[in-house]
């Protein structure tokens, strides 16, 4: 891992402890609401910064490229950001290890399609808007 990336991270770890208080895994219960697990995971998957670079940015770009040769389709596009998402879940979990009753649950394939529909969603408003453009190598 570059050292740089270690920094990003430690940051983000300290951001998050202070945001959400030292003990995570009393604050990381999500109690019987659903939307709390796809926000908790959602955010931590566009905020983490290998996930991004390993799994989000080859996405988008591959997405972009369909999209500009006008095959793009929402529903492959759901489908790609759902291995996204159950990769920020299996990393999510060996990160807090939580393992209480209300704790995200890796198999939780609601929560898991709903991160997906965000990420997607969020992806087809930035290339309507234009703030998602092609990556040009």
């Amino acid at each position: 891992m570059h050292p740089q990336r270690n920094l990003i991270e430690s940051a983000m770890q300290v951001a998050m402890n202070e945001t959400l208080g030292s003990d995570l895994g009393q604050v990381m219960e999500f109690g019987k609401n659903p939307e709390n697990k796809i926000k908790e995971l959602h955010r931590y998957a566009t905020n983490h910064a290998d996930l991004h670079s390993q799994r989000i940015e080859p996405i988008h770009k591959n997405l972009i490229k369909k999209h500009e040769n006008g095959v793009y389709d929402t529903e492959k596009a759901h489908t790609a950001f759902v291995y996204a998402a159950k990769d920020a879940a299996e990393r999510y979990h060996t990160q807090f290890g939580l393992s209480s009753g209300n704790a995200l649950s890796l198999d939780d394939k609601n929560t898991i399609h709903g991160v997906a529909s965000k990420m997607r969603d969020e992806f087809e408003d930035g290339i309507e808007s234009g703030r998602i453009r092609p990556f040009r190598m």
